[in-house]
């Protein structure tokens, strides 16, 4: 009776050990990740294509483009960002925060709007002779 006692209590024991190895390999692998897609558009819902992407958080950073449909996607660990976007023709833009959880896609729809053309010509009078 003492020996299946004994032996109980070492299996019991070693699936503990395993359980809380299993518990410690997972935890120390990939860091849990979320994903951001966004298609860039312009103010009149067309697609803005080669837009430079650059998505900012406390230990992150990503850079990257929007394919020729104004489309992007990014993995991301999880935590709060900011999305900067620059176009030829468009003002910058810089989003509010965005929290992204873990194995969620944010989706998100960004409208640039179009950069002035310049400042007017100054009229300088002509000097009179």
């Amino acid at each position: 009776m003492k020996r299946v006692r004994c032996l109980i209590g070492c299996l019991t024991i070693l699936s503990l050990l395993c359980f809380v190895s299993s518990l410690s390999a997972q935890s120390s692998g990939k860091q849990a990740t979320g994903q951001i897609k966004g298609v860039v558009m312009d103010i009149q819902d067309g697609r803005v294509p080669d837009a430079i992407i650059k998505i900012v958080g406390k230990d992150f950073k990503w850079t990257g483009m929007t394919n020729s449909e104004g489309e992007f996607t990014a993995d991301v660990p999880i935590g709060t960002y900011h999305i900067y976007v620059a176009a030829s023709g468009f003002r910058k833009f810089e989003s509010a925060s965005l929290k992204v959880n873990p194995n969620v896609i944010e989706l998100v729809n960004i409208h640039l709007d179009i950069a002035p053309t310049g400042r007017p010509d100054k009229i300088v009078p002509e000097k009179q002779t």
